[in-house]
């Protein structure tokens, strides 16, 4: 099930840096237990897009055990590269800023009253180190330093539909992965392969669950080195067809990995290769990175439906 008889064969998930390690795996810290109990804040904190409205977190107001429950479609979504002027900033619109008005920010805000600013600067340092998108909003707001404040454009934070998808190259802020769009020049926005922001005051813009930038947008601990996930053109690994297909497996007469067959693979553990454990060590992140790839590909599948 978890690879389909070796037809799905994935680049191994990235090792996390130390830091982030050492607080999932020691247990005697208290530092390290608090980051444990409060993981999913610390991520929501951290996270360069926002999770639309389809969560119920009433649930967890009484007693019982921890719940994430979703209701509707599920949607990510990433606001413009400044922030209003009566805002705060907020999510991705941090990153362009220096790391300690970032901390102060993320600490202003109620809902991260309860998180230690000391480790919540070892993450924030922690990403501004590792994480490509950081150098991507960088960019995007360098290219636009000179636009007069009351000019606005689209801003395409591209994906290369040439690069080695096997070997998930990731983007690289030194070569034209950005694009900024001005009204009336001619040029078009490509949704499905760009995620699009734009300057200052627009709308929250939805990104495409099918964009392999996608995760590590949002689960910004499960991948803080901003590796790719699913895209619609992995192909399978190239393997001979030992006979009649198992129970409950059936022969794939398609070249390409759909997204539900990359997240079997992803979730389960593969002692023997050189693939990074550490989802395994996030406890209720990674219940709720669960809840919502599963959720991601029931939808992925009804759009199918849908469209054909």
């Amino acid at each position: 099930m978890c690879c389909y008889s070796g037809k799905v064969s994935l680049p191994s998930l990235h090792a996390i840096p130390p830091k982030l390690y050492n607080l999932l795996a020691d247990h005697a810290d208290p530092r390290g237990t608090a980051f444990q109990d409060n993981i999913c804040n610390y991520n929501n904190a951290l996270a360069m897009t926002s999770v639309g409205r389809q969560l119920n977190h009433t649930l967890n107001n009484s007693g019982g055990p921890w719940v994430f429950k979703l209701h509707g479609q599920l949607t990510h979504r990433i606001r413009s590269l400044l922030s209003q002027p009566i805002f705060a900033p907020s999510h991705a619109q941090l990153y362009i800023y220096n790391i300690q008005y970032a901390l102060q920010c993320h600490m202003a805000r109620p809902v991260n009253s309860g998180l230690d600013p000391h480790t919540l600067q070892k993450l924030q340092n922690m990403l501004y180190c590792c994480h490509p998108a950081v150098q991507l909003y960088k960019q995007a707001w360098e290219l636009t330093a000179n636009l007069p404040l009351e000019q606005q454009c689209t801003i395409s934070l591209h994906f290369d539909k040439n690069c080695d998808r096997r070997q998930y190259n990731e983007p690289d802020a030194s070569v034209k992965e950005i694009a900024v769009i001005l009204p009336g020049d001619g040029d078009e926005v490509k949704k499905l392969q760009d995620i699009i922001l734009y300057y200052k005051n627009g709308p929250l813009q939805c990104i495409s669950n099918c964009h392999p930038f996608y995760p590590s947008l949002h689960y910004i601990l499960l991948f803080p080195t901003g590796q790719l996930g699913w895209h619609d053109h992995l192909h399978y690994q190239d393997a001979e067809d030992n006979g009649p297909p198992e129970e409950g497996r059936q022969h794939h007469k398609c070249k390409y990995i759909s997204m539900a067959e990359f997240h079997h693979y992803r979730l389960f553990i593969h002692p023997l290769l050189a693939d990074s454990q550490h989802l395994f060590l996030t406890g209720k992140l990674f219940q709720k990175y669960v809840c919502e790839t599963w959720a991601i590909s029931e939808q992925n599948c009804l759009k199918f439906i849908k469209l054909n």
